[in-house]
């Protein structure tokens, strides 16, 4: 059989198998020797996928990789052999599908932006989850202000840009098991705003998107898609839209900006 040869490794079999069934039957699941690694980012990942590196593996698709690994990348970036390998993020939040329609119609000047969330999952994960939309609907992190957090829940206030404007950047998360778990993001300026809704359940659900200008509200589209679908279907292609050492900085410096916030209790 001809097509794509997808390998798991540390990525959930059911999800594997669920993901497998929606996509193109030129893209199959397989035990051993494929060319794209589907790995699942638990707290190991960086050991992981430096191992297949080293064994001749070139192509990765990384998925929702775990805040606790912040500062265990400096030997991956660094290593030559890196240059070689495409590795592709694929985080349910920020890879939305929703995400790139919405941040193209971000046009207006925003003076601040909060993103609210809930969910089961650990707290620096959460905010990272946070951190990582920001960045992918237009507003980059740049430090922390103040951040504080307990067992159940945490917030904090970012100092972030988009373009070259300066943007204060409010986060609020929530350990909770009251519906399902998501992430809204909210843009606020003196003559704009905007908003997105996206979940946290991996298969295809529609984000919720607006963008407000004076007294005229657009809704964007619904897309019904989830994050690793569309990433598996473009597999073939393998677009990678930074350079592996700089997206695995990026992430870095996020996921550690998470876990100190976490910390920060």
């Amino acid at each position: 059989m001809t097509g794509l040869a997808v390998e798991i490794d540390g990525f959930c079999p059911l999800r594997a198998r669920g993901l497998a069934a929606s996509l193109p039957a030129s893209i199959r699941l397989v035990e051993q020797g494929g060319e794209v690694i589907l790995m699942g980012g638990q707290a190991d990942w960086p050991e992981r996928l430096m191992a297949r590196i080293r064994v001749g593996q070139k192509r990765f698709v990384l998925s929702d990789p775990q805040a606790c690994a912040a500062g265990q990348l400096a030997d991956l970036i660094g290593e030559a052999e890196i240059s070689h390998v495409q590795i592709r993020l694929c985080e349910t939040h920020a890879d939305n599908p929703a995400v790139a329609p919405f941040r193209s119609s971000l046009v207006g000047h925003f003076s601040a932006v909060t993103i609210t969330g809930q969910g089961e999952e650990p707290i620096a994960d959460m905010l990272m989850q946070q951190l990582r939309l920001a960045r992918a609907a237009g507003f980059e992190p740049q430090s922390v202000v103040h951040g504080a957090a307990g067992e159940a829940q945490a917030i904090a206030t970012l100092e972030a840009t988009f373009g070259e404007d300066p943007v204060f950047l409010r986060l609020t998360v929530a350990r909770s098991r009251a519906g399902s778990a998501s992430h809204r993001l909210l843009a606020h300026g003196r003559g704009d705003s905007a908003g997105l809704q996206v979940w946290s359940d991996p298969a295809a659900r529609p984000a919720t998107a607006f963008y407000l200008t004076g007294e005229n509200t657009t809704g964007l589209p619904s897309i019904y898609e989830s994050a690793h679908r569309a990433v598996l279907r473009f597999a073939i292609a393998m677009p990678v839209t930074l350079p592996t050492g700089e997206a695995l900085r990026q992430w870095d410096q996020d996921a550690t900006m998470a876990l100190a916030i976490a910390a920060n209790s």
